[in-house]
């Protein structure tokens, strides 16, 4: 290969970084963003921009995370974050190497389906911008950030970066909702806001006492985030021998435990319960699942000693009858628009459920919503049965891969791989009660650590660490001294000839 090519090649990422920062600057300008947003971004670019100088690709990834969680979401820009992912797996298929392999997503013909297949209904969407917003967020983006997934995990200790990564992005988010609920002052606020928290009180569920949404703004949705991210650190607390890494992990669990509760999510606490048990159940050492287990004793008899108000009013939370009735009857009227509608449903869009479900609203659904507080029963109303059956299938089949890598792999670094699935797991039960597979940050937090511990790379890696650990073994014992490839090969053709004139050197 020409040596010019390799520079191109090298300095590619600058120019997708260059590119990609001139095309959102034009967009935010065409967009009318200016101020502090402009401001924010500017600086988020350059700070990407270093990140993929360094080549630092598990951070570069969590990063696009949190630009698609406060930029897209909370800010409301919504076009930031793809842009930058798209840009970063065309720089990592560009470094590819025998070390970096890339690596396709398995069953690609199923996710063309699920792409083709969510057409018809976007066209049929109430305006463009809502379209688009949910089509490439939640339909396009699984495809984009689960291959991102792939392809950033190639190794256990790339794995390990990534759930590191994601665990301090979820670290400092529960920090910032517990600063929320405690002294009522909002970090990075923005008023976007401010008119849909006035007719809902405020979330004000006791006197004084407010449920914390954070950046994600609906408390359920934040609880769903810290049931999903409690997971993590828990996996890197079980996997470290280390006392500083436990205490470090200890207090990530800790803080974000506590955030937990601030949300008052009994979906969020009930998707924890769910995902903690898989996750012990996963523990392939019995030591460590008693480890595990007294570890969530000890937190519980934390949280119960300084927060017994709290505690006391996330059950009286759970227990109101009108909660569970609304929930009913979301899920009535999401039955009832899916049978009106079983092919291609209403229409894509954030806000297309909450006008054309109207007429098919049962009585014990007692006001409009924006979806049936159900994943999997929202996809089938806006896009029809046949989407819902492709969509489980493509979370059946990366997860069932996640379990070959588990079950393969070295007990050493199964306590990590084992938050990771309880992680998918958690997300995927609390899907059952909220949107949590169709909330565009959510969705992409999930859809990337999906693809990370169901990457066929893993194996791969494993084998060639395991292949390379034995050629060692044998040239240890023929002395103890490193042969080249070419003499290991001379030596193969020598034994296989019958020469037996081998002399230890």
């Amino acid at each position: 290969m020409d040596d010019r090519y390799k520079v191109d090649r090298k300095w590619f990422p600058i120019f997708l970084i260059i590119v990609g920062s001139t095309s959102v600057t034009l967009l935010g300008i065409l967009l009318g963003i200016s101020g502090s947003y402009a401001s924010a971004i500017v600086i988020g670019i350059c700070a990407m921009a270093i990140i993929f100088l360094l080549r630092q690709d598990e951070l570069a990834a969590v990063y696009i995370l949190a630009i698609h969680l406060y930029v897209d979401w909370y800010l409301g820009l919504g076009v930031i974050a793809l842009p930058l992912a798209c840009a970063l797996l065309v720089s990592i298929f560009l470094r590819r190497s025998p070390e970096h392999c890339w690596q396709a997503p398995r069953h690609l013909w199923l996710w063309g389906l699920f792409l083709l297949l969510s057409i018809f209904p976007a066209l049929h969407g109430i305006s463009l911008g809502d379209t688009l917003f949910y089509y490439f967020n939640i339909i396009a983006g699984a495809l984009l950030m689960f291959w991102l997934g792939i392809v950033i995990v190639w190794n256990t200790a790339n794995l390990k970066r990534v759930i590191d990564f994601l665990s301090a992005l979820g670290t400092l988010v529960a920090i910032h909702a517990i600063i929320q609920a405690t002294t009522g002052y909002t970090l990075f606020a923005t008023d976007r806001f401010d008119s849909y928290f006035a007719t809902i009180s405020d979330y004000i569920i006791a006197d004084t006492l407010h449920r914390t949404g954070s950046f994600l703004i609906n408390p359920d949705s934040s609880g769903s985030f810290f049931a999903m991210m409690l997971l993590l650190p828990l996996g890197l607390f079980s996997r470290n021998a280390s006392m500083m890494k436990k205490i470090f992990y200890s207090t990530q669990i800790v803080i974000i435990t506590i955030a937990l509760l601030f949300s008052y999510s009994t979906g969020g606490w009930a998707a924890a319960g769910v995902g903690l048990f898989v996750f012990i159940v996963l523990i392939k050492q019995t030591r460590y699942r008693l480890h595990i287990i007294m570890f969530s004793i000890i937190i519980g008899l934390i949280i119960l000693c300084l927060f017994p108000q709290q505690l006391s009013v996330q059950i009286q939370h759970a227990s109101t009858p009108s909660e569970l009735l609304l929930r009913q009857g979301a899920w009535k009227t999401g039955i009832q628009v899916i049978r009106a509608f079983p092919l291609t449903g209403v229409g894509l869009g954030r806000y297309v459920y909450i006008i054309r479900a109207e007429p098919y609203r049962v009585i014990e659904q007692y006001r409009p919503l924006t979806h049936p507080h159900n994943s999997y029963l929202e996809l089938a109303a806006l896009a029809g049965i046949p989407l819902l059956v492709i969509f489980v299938a493509l979370l059946v089949i990366p997860l069932w891969s996640a379990l070959y890598n588990w079950i393969h792999t070295d007990i050493k670094q199964c306590p990590q791989l084992s938050g990771g699935i309880a992680a998918i797991v958690a997300l995927s039960f609390n899907s059952f009660v909220i949107s949590g597979w169709t909330l565009a940050p959510l969705a992409a937090i999930g859809w990337f650590l999906l693809g990370c511990i169901s990457s066929p790379l893993l194996l791969k890696a494993q084998s060639h660490e395991a292949a390379n650990e034995q050629t060692q073994w044998a040239h240890s014992e023929q002395g103890g001294t490193t042969i080249s490839d070419t003499e290991e090969n001379n030596w193969k053709r020598i034994f296989k000839e019958g020469d037996n004139g081998f002399v230890k050197k």
